[in-house]
């Protein structure tokens, strides 16, 4: 079944790309491709060795019935091989998504410049401390002298297997793998969400595929790598439905484990995920008196081991921000801000905003009304299976444990849509004298808790969507599949259109975004950086000039896979750096003030330096001997908007020595001084 949803994929995507026809009706190939391809592969094929028989009992049995009739046909080596067939589904769904990648497997990546970039940089400098035996907490070489503290940023665990993964592969075949093991990760926590509420391998499989593509998951890949890991939510998921049972107990080890991994991705899938286990936990206390203290009990002892596992992180955030707040930082002034901004409007649960294999008569115009410049953050789309089938099974499938998923979904819906409320682009509540947009609606609450001040995309919340949604949609589909049919058809002729219809559905969940390659893509600007690590002279480190543009500079770091020399930048993302409290050397030099396009600012703070600042040291003196700077890195694109910088690179040109590289790129070795006047 799975292997038919993969072939009809890819056998559609060739054909709307080649064969005019397949552009003119792609929905129909598509549809067709789809369907041939799972009745070739699922019907000529023994998979029902592999994945259980398709055709259930002609009895009607109920629920419980049915699980336990299922659950004993299942010994050690039918196990195995599922286990198996589960592996290789998973491998064969990253292959499909991430098709448009294997030509420049080693240059190109999905994704956008700036987060892009920076998670590249990022597991290749992790891999590198791997290699050196060094601390792959605090990072030397970037953010020089300072470094960059690992426990500050948000999601550390993927860049850390990105690093490991570097150890075997070069920095973008690394994070491509990466991103693809999201994907499989997303699969097999998706077969294990659905095992909990049924025993139809089939239907386990359509579900994990659904959790696994859902498009608000996968539009994380343009540049959120740490995002796309919400697997653990989906595990969290199943946890939830195992405590609401009416027998069922709070694992502790799993509970905690499970929220560490939702951490270690995100500070908001830990929200998610312990927001849904302590409402399954509530609502087991209110519906099972005589077990509410051992249900309370088990359950404070799981959030007390992950409280224990978290500390580290916790302690070193919570310094962090004291350190800025005691130093005059604004810095938490952006979570009411951009809240407005990064939120998901009404309409983008029923309607994707980017390209898929299968485009939707809406899509565009509504991309165009909702999107705007906040790009993904709006964006919620779970995909019409789980749309439809999900929250029909979590509404209508009477079935206990689906109870709390349903209340849990409904509130983290109701988060995403941020302080105020927007429908098609436009705010519902404006006040009619300012003007301004009325907060009314409850994440703005969140705010006012220890550690979450940094939540500020309210629309990243629909993260936990597709994996609650996806239990709705294992319940419907197993209910479809237990009921007996008032026809006289076999219960496979029942099912295999069932799985042929969801299997074309999730092909509206198939992107089509295009590779574009990670860093510099012209051969003569990576043989200009090359050359620098071997100049003769002392190494020195690499200034990109402009400076701390006042954003995330992903990809001037990712320049130093190629030149490998420290690196004096703002690095990182802005809200993990210490502008404010430890950054002095940054704050308080002219040189760099002068090298900045806004001399004024720094990351977000203000310093001493006026707006026109443009005066640099006699011999940049403070570059070399306070930053160890020898390279000056021209981005020429970038001085269009600064013409103050630009008239100072123009004065260095003719004094230092200058390396080109191509249209871009061009360096100044400032240990070189020419003759020219």
């Amino acid at each position: 079944m799975s292997a038919g949803i993969c072939t009809g994929a890819i056998v559609a995507g060739w054909l709307v790309d080649n064969v005019e026809i397949a552009r003119q009706h792609p929905v129909i190939v598509a549809l067709g491709a789809t369907a041939i391809s799972f009745l070739v592969l699922v019907r000529a094929f023994p998979w029902t060795r592999l994945l259980g028989p398709l055709d259930g009992s002609r009895v009607t049995y109920s629920v419980e019935e049915f699980e336990e009739r299922s659950r004993s046909r299942l010994d050690g080596l039918s196990r195995s091989r599922w286990m198996a067939v589960v592996g290789i589904v998973a491998v064969l769904i990253a292959l499909v998504l991430f098709h448009n990648t294997y030509a420049h497997f080693a240059t190109d990546s999905l994704g956008q410049q700036g987060d892009r970039e920076w998670y590249v940089y990022l597991s290749w400098k992790i891999g590198q401390a791997i290699r050196s035996g060094s601390s792959i907490i605090h990072l030397h070489g970037m953010t020089s002298p300072y470094g960059y503290n690992l426990l500050v940023g948000d999601g550390s665990l993927p860049p850390v297997m990105g690093g490991a993964i570097n150890v075997l592969f070069g920095p973008i075949v690394a994070y491509n793998l990466l991103l693809m093991s999201a994907t499989v990760l997303g699969v097999i926590s998706g077969v294990y969400l659905a095992s909990k509420l049924t025993s139809r391998r089939s239907i386990q499989l359509v579900t994990a595929i659904a959790i696994a593509t859902a498009p608000v998951l996968f539009v994380r890949l343009q540049g959120h790598l740490s995002l796309t890991f919400a697997y653990p939510v989906t595990l969290c998921v199943a946890e939830a439905i195992e405590i609401a049972r009416r027998d069922g107990r709070v694992n502790v080890r799993r509970v905690a484990c499970w929220m560490f991994l939702a951490f270690g991705s995100s500070i908001y899938l830990l929200l998610i995920s312990a927001a849904t286990l302590l409402v399954a936990a509530t609502y087991r206390c209110l519906r099972d008196p005589r077990n509410r203290v051992t249900v309370a009990k088990r359950f404070g002892t799981a959030m007390l081991i992950v409280g224990i596992l978290l500390a580290p992180f916790m302690f070193e955030r919570l310094r962090f921000a004291s350190a800025e707040t005691r130093a005059g930082s604004f810095a938490e002034r952006s979570f009411v801000i951009e809240g407005e901004t990064y939120n998901a409007d009404v309409l983008s649960l029923s309607l994707p905003t980017f390209p898929t294999l299968i485009n939707l008569p809406e899509t565009q115009r509504f991309s165009r009304n909702i999107v705007g410049n906040s790009g993904e953050g709006n964006f919620s789309f779970p995909g019409i299976l789980l749309l439809l089938l999900g929250v029909g099974g979590l509404v209508a499938v009477r079935r206990r444990e689906l109870k709390p998923i349903l209340y849990a979904a409904i509130g983290l819906w109701v988060l995403t849509l941020g302080p105020v409320a927007d429908v098609y682009g436009s705010s519902t509540l404006v006040d009619p004298i300012t003007k301004a947009r009325v907060q009314w609606l409850p994440f703005q609450l969140l705010g006012k808790l220890p550690l979450l001040s940094g939540l500020r995309a309210p629309g990243r919340l629909s993260l936990g969507l597709p994996a609650m949604l996806g239990a709705g949609l294992a319940a419907a589909l197993n209910e479809c599949a237990i009921r007996k049919p008032t026809w006289r058809w076999k219960d496979s002729r029942v099912a295999t259109p069932l799985m042929i219809t969801a299997s074309a559905l999730l092909l509206f969940n198939v992107p089509t975004f295009r590779p574009t390659p990670v860093g510099v893509s012209s051969v003569a600007a990576k043989q200009m950086l090359t050359s620098l690590k071997i100049l003769p002279g002392r190494p020195g480190s690499v200034l990109p000039v402009p400076s701390c543009q006042g954003e995330l500079t992903g990809l001037e770091a990712s320049l130093q896979i190629w030149h490998r020399l420290d690196l004096v930048g703002c690095e990182g993302p802005y809200l993990a750096l210490p502008f404010a409290s430890q950054m002095g050397l940054y704050r308080d030099s002219s040189d760099l003030a002068s090298l900045r396009c806004q001399p004024n600012i720094l990351g977000y703070v203000q310093t001493s330096f006026p707006a026109n600042h443009a005066a640099l040291s006699v011999g940049l003196s403070e570059l070399r001997y306070t930053f160890d700077v020898r390279f000056l890195l021209i981005n020429r694109s970038y001085l269009v908007n600064c013409p103050q910088v630009q008239r100072i690179v123009h004065d260095l040109e003719r004094v230092y020595r200058v390396i080109p590289g191509d249209d871009q790129w061009e360096t100044i070795d400032i240990d070189s001084p020419t003759n020219n006047p």
